[in-house]
């Protein structure tokens, strides 16, 4: 029987012509989300720095030229014909080809039609009905004038007119088939990403009173078990993990951010996603390779990726017989060479590289992983569900560190991993076997960071954008990698794979820069900088930056740093929340103050 692998050699025919670049897609590729093109933003239009900013480089500088920044109106150059790799599994009606979407015009506000910046299965959409709007001094406009709908449009990103079918959706691609019944469209709208995420799944809560009422925020059940009336009410709760990986004695508010995990990262997915928590990233991370590989398992992962999970493969997993290869996880003929049909347990990415900030090609990795027979799982930390999610691409478990952009204010540690529910039950008895469970009142307080999620990262990613462009502007700086800047080699595999909104595609919130001067000059800019605080841990509302060699790879030898392509010199900022202006300004005095002693 031929090689079912061998027919992935035809996918780098023109990725040889273009070494070193990401693919591209044509624009017919059924993975091409139109474009996706973004509403203006001063902050990441291609000028990164407003006229009046006095940050702004006088055109006499000697600083370098500004690297070109995606223009969130202009849609990607089409490569030539034939150039790219195929589609990495069947398309969904939401990455077909479909007439492209374009700016609202005029005359389309004012006649208060709605705006898709994403392709879904057409079909009519009424106009929305608009709440009266406001001036500043308190007089009101009519809904359907062109002010009242950019307003709107200003503070609600753009969503799919998509409607689900009474029956649900059908098919085995995890992805939606085209919908064949239609209900009412008030009835199936699918409400967009920010009241997805503060209408989270409702908790397990009793009735507190005769009139019915329930408390409005999640309780916390602190209590580590329930009482049972009967032996044949206890056996359950010790016994096999029901159908969603949830056990009868699990904590009812642990459950609550479970299924809200759930709902975010399984809201295009045909089959239900089902979520396990663990008490920290690590765990969540260790527990998928104690649960899916054995003695003797093959694991292939990125040769830059996080410094835990390096540690934990290279010092603990050999330990158990398990062999990891780290390879480049952007040249796909790097990985499907490394990959061992019928050893090979696991193929392990990250969607946003923990180092070097590389974007990993999803749906071409999950094909090369299934073809060999091995799991795809992601590391999707830098990049939660209103950048990216993973199982659309077609993962088979998606894990978060939910310490960073779940929890969002640095004061909770935990972790989750979602996928099928027959995937996430062997996780579920290890977590019970192990001891890697998540206490109630940090549950509770990650689910609450939940509700705020899409605002927080709109919010990071778009000054990320600003601080990414001001820094390549300056001559003591090497290089920036962010995969908003045009320059990155990951630029238009992002744009096709991450969410856009009315600030553009989110690219994330990590930059990594590096001065020159080498290590030395990279642990002086980070200790100099004084609005981002020194810590190795991502995310947060303080923006924080961390000297990698030293910090988050400090497991990396000096020959493992070469391999993953992280300089001794980098410098890795996790933007907060604080004002693009603000912490460019302080970076820019720290690179000034370089060469001063």
């Amino acid at each position: 029987m031929a090689d079912p692998r061998l027919d992935v050699d035809s996918w780098f025919a023109t990725a040889a012509r273009n070494p070193g670049q990401a693919p591209t897609a044509t624009a017919s590729d059924p993975r091409r989300a139109a474009d996706r093109a973004p509403a203006t933003d001063p902050e990441v239009a291609t000028d990164p720095l407003p006229v009046s900013n006095p940050l702004r480089a006088p055109t006499t500088s000697s600083h370098a030229t500004a690297p070109a920044v995606a223009s969130p109106t202009s849609a990607p150059t089409s490569p030539p014909p034939g150039a790219g790799y195929p589609a990495a599994s069947p398309p969904s009606p939401r990455y077909q080809s479909q007439p492209q979407q374009s700016q609202p015009n005029q005359s389309q506000l004012q006649q208060g039609l709605p705006y898709q910046s994403q392709p879904y299965p057409t079909m009519p959409t009424p106009p929305p009905v608009l709440p009266a709007s406001w001036e500043p001094g308190g007089r009101t406009m009519p809904v359907n004038s062109p002010q009242a709908a950019s307003r709107l449009l200003a503070i609600e990103p753009p969503r799919s007119g998509e409607l689900e079918p009474a029956g649900g959706f059908g098919g085995s691609h995890p992805l939606h088939p085209p919908p064949t019944t239609r209900a009412s469209t008030a009835d199936r709208r699918r409400p967009g990403e920010n009241t997805r995420s503060v209408h989270l799944p409702p908790a397990a809560t009793p009735q507190l009173s005769a009139t019915g009422q329930i408390p409005y925020a999640v309780p916390i059940y602190r209590s580590p078990t329930s009482a049972c009336s009967s032996a044949t009410d206890y056996a359950p709760g010790v016994g096999p993990l029901g159908g969603d990986g949830s056990q009868s004695s699990d904590n009812p508010t642990v459950a609550a951010l479970c299924s809200a995990v759930a709902a975010l990262e399984g809201i295009n997915l045909s089959y239900p996603a089902c979520s396990q928590a663990f008490a920290s990233g690590m765990a969540a991370i260790s527990t998928i390779f104690w649960a899916f590989t054995r003695a003797g398992a093959h694991v292939v992962a990125p040769a830059g990726v996080y410094g835990g999970t390096y540690g934990f493969l290279r010092n603990v997993a050999a330990n158990f017989g398990v062999h990891t290869d780290f390879v480049d996880m952007t040249d796909l003929r790097q990985v499907h060479a490394a990959l061992r049909p019928g050893s090979t347990a696991i193929l392990y990415a990250e969607t946003l590289a923990n180092s070097s900030v590389a974007v990993a090609d999803l749906g071409n990795l999950a094909r090369l992983a299934h073809q060999a027979g091995a799991m795809f799982a992601v590391d999707s930390t830098l990049a939660p569900p209103v950048i990216c999610r993973p199982l659309e691409h077609g993962a088979d478990l998606v894990l978060h560190s939910a310490s960073k952009y779940f929890g969002g204010h640095s004061d909770v540690s935990g972790g989750v991993v979602t996928g099928r529910a027959e995937l996430i039950r062997p996780l579920g008895r290890l977590r019970i076997d192990t001891g890697g469970s998540l206490a109630p009142d940090d549950a509770y307080t990650l689910r609450r960071g939940l509700e705020t999620l899409p605002l927080r990262v709109r919010r990071q990613c778009a000054t990320a954008q600003v601080l990414a462009a001001g820094l390549a502007m300056h001559p003591a700086i090497s290089s920036v990698a962010y995969p908003g800047l045009t320059a990155h080699f990951g630029h238009e595999l992002a744009r096709r794979q991450f969410d856009a909104g009315p600030e553009g595609t989110r690219f994330g919130a990590t930059v990594t820069v590096v001065p020159y001067g080498g290590a030395e000059a990279g642990a002086t800019f980070a200790q100099r900088l004084r609005l981002a605080q020194m810590t190795a841990s991502p995310a947060g509302t303080h923006t924080k930056v961390s000297h990698m060699a030293s910090t988050t790879h400090r497991q990396f030898d000096p020959d493992a740093l070469t391999q993953a392509g992280i300089d001794l010199g980098a410098v890795r900022f996790s933007v907060g929340l604080e004002d693009g202006e603000d912490l460019l300004a302080d970076a820019m005095t720290a690179l000034d103050s370089l060469g001063r002693r």
